[in-house]
């Protein structure tokens, strides 16, 4: 049994250079029109673009032309886009009562403080295909602030699928607390995890002038995190089956457990089983479309799936180099729907790529419930993980999976973006700055897995308290700053340390469940 979990990364930016991508594939047609087409793929290739509207549609400010359809097919295509929209602002207006006054917060399963200004941003930006961005905000949501939520966890009353939502007497909100200093840290080098870490995430080797950027905890309010401890965290995950699925921060958290549990060492008997599940290189591709590495000693397996969307995709023409392809908003990338039933653990992620420029970088067509839908992009993303989120909790439902999904993980581009001089380098860590309840940044993730058995992994208001240990200037390449990723050791170091402070809870109490 293997692991999963998911994770909300977006951008204001149209587009990510190349070398702030670490040359992931970016254009999933080549990843998919370099293997046989599946069955499914094949009755994709034979669809068409009849349902899209007369003459053309514009996004982000182009216009592409498109083939002309009758006026039946027309007035279909505009129901299926009223039932979407119709869903996804259930969605939003979705209210749950506030848990008891002692209740313990929850670090999962919760929906804190939605914004009026957060709601209505979407409809605002849905021009730009655009999905709100805590970099855009400039500070976190305050108390003041008019919501449509109660800023609560949802209790285990409140949930309507209680299955995978461990008991104990106290929970602790690890998204709420302070980073303070520790001279014991960082957990590993940067300069020593050469087999897992990419060079350009290793800011120290390139000369990273911050000598304290890394010794920095993370410490919640009103409780403990266990330390983290490498032979324990194996021990934990004996025998079990842990998979990132998302993109190249869904990555750098990858990168980062494996430096945790190698403690940056190199010779740890690991063996590389990608074969297994599938993996290969997309021709043209310098990395694989995914990792599966086993610790030999305690049969652990760590898992990254790469995906852009979370999304299934299919070429819309397989002989064809430069064919648009489906991105099917309702069905999971084939990964999780092939293995999803051999994880113990799987966390997700999408973000960065839901916007115009990466839309038609990557000659998207939208399809929902198997029919092509003209849809914004933001209510494309929103629907997506929605949709993935649900089917990840009816497919773990009365197993022992535990799914999360990882919330947004923020930028901060200053003085303009990537492609316009937008810098990171100069921003200063505000020493010890308590992160308040209420302080979440993510409406789609803590929207979505309401009433689901998936828990959302909160890292948002933490990591954006860090902005001065993005790699900016600091990873190696030329051209702008990257303050999108992380240096590591770094952020998602700590991402790492919920995660598996949470894990090591619901097992433990499963343990107890199992004896008593």
């Amino acid at each position: 049994m293997f692991a999963v979990i998911v994770a909300s990364d977006l951008t204001e930016s149209d587009t990510t250079p190349d070398s702030m991508e670490e040359q992931e594939p970016q254009t999933l047609a080549q990843e998919d029109s370099s293997k046989e087409p599946s069955a499914a793929g094949s009755t994709i290739a034979e669809d068409d673009s009849s349902s899209v509207r007369n003459g053309s549609v514009a996004i982000d400010g182009n216009s592409f032309d498109t083939p002309a359809r009758e006026s039946e097919e027309e007035s279909l295509a505009e129901k299926e886009n009223d039932l979407v929209r119709s869903e996804i602002d259930a969605w939003s207006k979705v209210e749950t009562p506030s848990p008891k006054k002692d209740d313990d917060w929850l670090m999962h399963n919760g929906t804190e403080k939605l914004t009026k200004s957060s709601e209505t941003s979407v409809d605002a930006q849905q021009a730009d295909g655009m999905v709100l961005d805590p970099a855009s905000i400039g500070s976190p949501p305050t108390s003041s602030e008019e919501t449509l939520l109660e800023p609560d966890g949802i209790s285990q009353e409140t949930n309507t699928d209680t299955s995978h939502n461990e008991t104990s007497e106290k929970q602790c909100d690890y998204s709420v607390g302070k980073w303070v200093r520790d001279d014991t840290r960082p957990l590993y080098s940067g300069l020593e995890c050469t087999l897992w870490l990419s060079p350009g995430f290793s800011c120290r080797l390139h000369d990273h002038p911050n000598k304290l950027m890394d010794r920095y905890r993370w410490q919640p309010a009103g409780c403990d995190m266990p330390p983290f401890n490498a032979s324990r965290v194996l021990e934990t995950l004996r025998n079990k089956v842990i998979a990132f699925v998302g993109d190249s921060l869904g990555r750098q958290q990858y990168q980062s457990i494996m430096c945790l549990l190698t403690r940056g060492r190199n010779d740890t008997a690991i063996t590389d089983i990608g074969s297994t599940f599938g993996f290969y290189t997309p021709k043209g591709e310098r990395k694989p479309n995914g990792f599966a590495h086993r610790f030999d000693a305690t049969n652990t397996t760590i898992i990254f799936r790469w995906t852009v969307s979370l999304g299934e995709v299919h070429p819309l023409n397989v002989t064809d180099p430069l064919t648009r392809n489906a991105l099917h908003l309702d069905r999971p990338e084939e990964f999780l729907r092939d293995h999803i039933d051999e994880l113990d653990v799987v966390v997700l992620n999408t973000g960065h790529h839901w916007n115009g420029g990466k839309k038609k970088l990557n000659r998207f067509d939208y399809y929902y419930q198997g029919n092509p839908i003209d849809i914004a992009v933001p209510l494309a993303y929103n629907l997506t993980v929605h949709s993935i989120v649900q089917w990840v909790s009816e497919r773990i439902k009365n197993t022992q999976t535990i799914a999360y999904y990882r919330s947004l993980s923020p930028r901060h581009f200053r003085n303009g973006d990537w492609n316009t001089g937008g810098t990171c380098d100069q921003i200063r860590f505000e020493n010890e700055k308590q992160v308040q309840e209420g302080n979440r940044l993510d409406p789609n993730a803590e929207s979505a897995i309401i009433g689901t058995g998936v828990d959302l992994l909160n890292i948002t208001s933490l990591s954006f308290e860090r902005g001065e240990t993005h790699v900016s200037k600091y990873g190696g390449g030329v051209g702008g700053q990257d303050c999108l990723h992380w240096c590591l050791p770094g952020v998602p170091d700590t991402w790492n340390e919920i995660l598996f402070a949470d894990l090591a809870r619901k097992f433990k109490s499963r343990e107890s469940s199992t004896v008593a």
